[in-house]
């Protein structure tokens, strides 16, 4: 029995629609009951011992393995990652017949990480944005509202005060997410093409860079959240296409943008194996994530 990951979760993701921390663990098929109940169990005591409630925790269990999150604010994603890994190692304690420390004693712990990490201003302007219907991004250094051309973005440890914030200029453009197994790279160029046509103004992540009106402006990798936040905080756009890749997806969820549509072009039995996702119809729900961001009555393009 030993962690192989523990990360945050920035977004939707395979068993949550929110953001808090995951833990990836390798343990025997004859051990995992046991444990995922006494790790569950210890996670929600936990959860509630640092006031994060409700206690939301989720499990997936697979060959040889298993999977634990637990819900928390985002300003305190870190700090979850902590809580997490000590909700496993008293289970594990438990497991190997082991005394673990007083609860009480890893709650004062664990409050004091969390009091070194939270930012209540960030949870101010996320709960601001919602009263005004509009996208809210964090990361390590940005906060921002709004998408492209409708955007302001603060770094994290400089956000003004809410009644400075001109919310009139604040505002979300429409949003596509591409995802799949084969394909999606082209797609996004396909659809580049054709919203530039139309005279939009598009921002697109893929697997080949980040691009601004059909000009490459950064070369890599940016098909996971990170290029996705980028993106959509450029001034210089009003619409938005986005890669998601699998790897994203199960890091760290995806950006949940209210999307104008979702497009998952083919789903076939590669890049199998990692996080436990094992077959073909696996890999299908994980790719199925991308409509948990799409807003209501949006259009989910399938085996395009």
């Amino acid at each position: 029995m030993k962690i192989i990951d523990s990360r945050r979760i920035t977004g939707p993701c395979l068993i949550s629609d929110f953001p808090g921390a995951m833990l990836e663990v390798s343990v025997s098929d004859f051990n995992q009951d046991e444990l995922i109940q006494s790790w569950q169990r210890h996670a929600n005591a936990l959860l509630n011992g640092v006031d994060w409630k409700p206690p939301i925790s989720q499990f997936r269990k697979y060959v040889d393995g298993a999977s634990l999150y637990i819900s928390a604010p985002v300003d305190a994603l870190y700090s979850a990652t902590e809580v997490n890994e000590e909700a496993w190692n008293r289970a594990v304690a438990d497991l190997n017949g082991s005394v673990s420390e007083p609860l009480s004693t890893a709650v004062s712990r664990l409050k004091e990480i969390i009091s070194n990490e939270v930012n209540p201003q960030i949870l101010e302007v996320k709960k601001e944005a919602e009263k005004h219907s509009v996208q809210f991004l964090v990361d390590d250094d940005f906060v921002s509202v709004g998408m492209g051309n409708g955007s302001l973005t603060f770094p994290g440890n400089e956000i003004p005060p809410l009644d400075e914030i001109n919310w009139n200029k604040v505002n979300d453009i429409p949003v596509i997410l591409v995802t799949g197994t084969n394909g999606k790279t082209t797609t996004v160029r396909l659809l580049e093409s054709i919203f530039g046509e139309a005279g939009y103004f598009t921002g697109t992540t893929s697997t080949d860079g980040v691009r601004i009106n059909s000009e490459t402006v950064k070369e890599g990798d940016y098909s996971g959240s990170e290029g996705a936040r980028e993106i959509l905080r450029t001034k210089e756009i009003n619409t938005a296409i986005l890669e998601v890749a699998r790897g994203g997806i199960l890091r760290r969820g995806v950006v949940d943008v209210n999307a104008s549509a979702a497009i998952i072009t083919n789903v076939a039995d590669d890049h199998l194996g990692d996080y436990g996702i094992n077959s073909v119809e696996e890999m299908a729900l994980t790719k199925f994530v991308v409509r948990k961001t799409l807003r209501y009555n949006a259009p989910l393009v399938l085996n395009a």
